[in-house]
């Protein structure tokens, strides 16, 4: 396992990385938790104190393209 800093930068011993074929389980709770008035108000009360976009209690729109970001960039597209 060697992680480079540049993918563009060409490896000089390509004997020095070792691949492997990985499992991930992932777990997505709240899936069936329905965004009402209870979460709206949840959202306004919590927008308050932090910032609006950081926390849970979101709109499901904002919430799905949320997490997809973030997904984006834990797993970045390989070429």
């Amino acid at each position: 396992r060697k992680v480079q800093e540049d993918v563009n930068v060409e490896v000089e011993n390509r004997d020095t990385i070792e691949e492997y074929d990985v499992v991930l389980y992932l777990g997505i709770i709240d899936i069936l938790q329905e965004y009402n008035v209870s979460k709206r108000v949840e959202h306004a009360v919590k927008s308050l104190k932090f910032d609006p976009l950081s926390i849970s209690a979101v709109d499901p729109n904002l919430y799905s393209r949320r997490f997809i970001s973030f997904l984006e960039k834990v797993f970045p597209e390989q070429d």
